[in-house]
């Protein structure tokens, strides 16, 4: 007989901290000279899977997909950290040349330093699980 345990793991901590730090990086973005819009839409995807692990903690069944939001979320944010360096290639060249003071782009390193954190977090979720499956 099995009995299915629904223990939170320190991997579900890990993606709601993570989660929490993509909403925060998409307040920072806004203050980033060169945006692009869809970097908002990939920022919010982690909060929602955080909201669907939330609303799959309550339910019965396979717990075991649960333990896919760390690894999906740091590909979505790791996804939303290439497309936003993307536009500011141009940035970085520009204040190595000395056309651009690095305060144009300090908003930038900010995000991605915040985004880092972000995936991080997510990859060590992906690691050590959200919930725990089933015992015997």
């Amino acid at each position: 007989m099995k009995k299915t345990t629904g223990e939170k793991k320190i991997g579900f901590y890990l993606v709601m901290a993570a989660a929490v730090l993509s909403l925060v990086s998409m307040l920072i973005y806004r203050t980033v000279l060169s945006q692009l819009g869809m970097v908002y839409g990939l920022s919010v995807i982690p909060a929602i899977v955080a909201v669907l692990v939330l609303a799959g903690m309550k339910m019965t069944g396979a717990k075991e997909l649960l333990n896919w939001a760390g690894p999906v979320n740091a590909v979505v944010t790791a996804l939303t950290a290439i497309i936003s360096c993307s536009i500011m290639l141009d940035a970085f060249g520009l204040v190595v040349s000395g056309l651009y003071q690095f305060s144009q782009i300090r908003s930038y390193v900010i995000y991605a330093a915040v985004v880092a954190i972000a995936m991080i977090l997510n990859v060590a979720a992906g690691f050590t699980g959200i919930v725990e499956g089933n015992e015997i």
